[in-house]
């Protein structure tokens, strides 16, 4: 059954087989090792350029994706995963710009040694809308069907409105990427484009690297340089660059290229970092970060201010990024078995817990707010395991135990 489950072609199908063969109760210990260990891959696959075009239910539409496995690819290896989104995304062409950006007899491809992906955006499907983010999660998982990833290496970026679309995703759904690359991107625009409230914190779990260029005259300095002060001043892990005399192409890229290989080849995603930070004023979606989920907000804002909104900076008297709801904060710090967590507005909370992050043979205590909230031994789970690892899909990332926290 577990080739059943690794070759389910939908989040709902794997979450369907999960619960099957969780009721048949089978090992925990032997279940791990199976996820762990993942499938067998094959030889017999394509190589080169290949297309997809992958199911959408928000849009109704399929999404066109053009993807580059490299010629020497062995199922033996794991592979990182570059995902490229192109800019001019309201296009009314459903293969977005692909075919304009993407040279597929270009010479670079015959040494290539990573996989390349090229979403297509349009403007039924632009890259700040939930539909992408469905497209994206339908990408990796197609992908991790049938070949070889390393998900720890798993990276986007993109020009202009994909640059800008990366920050969206930074600030939704940053759990399965190692980095991000946001080229000539307009962070600003995401107050009117975002189906949700932009949080400069929420940027801290990831590094980033940013090129903005110093002539652009689609997005100027002037409008890019307030929000990059603002994550600066959140603290976020980022490499800047306002590039001289550049305008919004990429004629500028070849004099970054060698600054962006070894920046890509620098970053490996933690599957359990054990310090994470998240906000976010919805509970139903977008509520989780790793091993921390968001599940109940308060009803009211409350009084005592544990941790500040960073939203604005010196010369500039207003909030950058728009507040029309209220939302919850965590901030999430993990060492051996004992968690700290400080929280702004949060009702409730779930902590995902594995044994490659906890030992289960010893207690955990959790603090909140300084306060000792919950303090016993793990039991290990094997619906738990399997209902997350269908979610998921991620060999490195595997959970046994929820533990719900409230803070009522």
């Amino acid at each position: 059954m577990f080739v059943r489950l690794w070759n389910a072609s939908s989040l709902s199908e794997r979450l369907d087989i999960a619960s099957q063969i969780s009721d048949l109760n089978p090992d925990f210990d032997h279940t791990y090792q199976k996820l762990q260990k993942g499938r067998t891959y094959l030889n017999t696959i394509p190589r080169g350029f290949v297309e997809w075009q992958l199911d959408n239910k928000r849009v109704g539409k399929p999404h066109f994706c053009l993807v580059f496995i490299p010629y020497g690819y062995t199922p033996n290896k794991k592979y990182t995963v570059k995902v490229f989104w192109h800019g001019l995304v309201s296009t009314k062409n459903s293969r977005g710009y692909i075919d304009e950006v993407i040279d597929k007899d270009a010479p670079t491809y015959k040494k290539r040694d990573y996989i390349s992906v090229y979403p297509a955006g349009w403007k039924e499907s632009m890259w700040w809308a939930e539909s992408q983010l469905e497209n994206l999660d339908n990408i990796l998982a197609y992908l991790k069907r049938f070949y070889n990833i390393d998900e720890n290496r798993v990276h986007l970026a993109g020009m202009s409105d994909g640059g800008t679309g990366a920050y969206n995703v930074a600030n939704a759904q940053p759990t399965p990427w190692a980095s991000f690359f946001p080229y000539l991107a307009n962070i600003a625009g995401l107050n009117a484009l975002s189906f949700r409230q932009i949080y400069a914190a929420n940027f801290t779990n990831r590094p980033f690297l940013i090129a903005n260029a110093e002539n652009d005259q689609v997005f100027p300095p002037r409008i890019v340089l307030p929000f990059a002060e603002l994550l600066r001043k959140a603290k976020v892990k980022m490499d800047f660059h306002m590039m001289r005399g550049a305008e919004h192409n990429m004629d500028w890229f070849p004099k970054m290229k060698s600054k962006v290989v070894k920046f890509v080849k620098k970053q490996v995603r933690n599957p359990f970092p054990n310090q994470l930070y998240w906000e976010t004023e919805t509970t139903h979606k977008y509520q989780r970060i790793h091993w921390l989920c968001i599940d109940e907000l308060t009803e009211t804002p409350e009084e005592t201010q544990r941790i500040s909104d960073i939203n604005t900076i010196l010369g500039i008297n207003r909030q950058l990024f728009e507040r029309r709801k209220m939302s919850g904060r965590v901030m999430a710090k993990k060492s051996a078995n004992e968690v700290h967590l400080t929280t702004q507005n949060v009702k409730s909370l779930r902590l995902l817990c594995s044994p490659n992050h906890f030992d289960f043979a010893k207690p955990v205590r959790v603090f909140a707010n300084q306060q000792l909230v919950f303090e016993g031994n793990l039991q290990k789970d094997t619906h738990t395991l399997l209902k997350w690892h269908a979610i998921d899909f991620d060999r490195t990332m595997l959970f046994a135990s929820e533990l719900k926290i409230d803070l009522a």
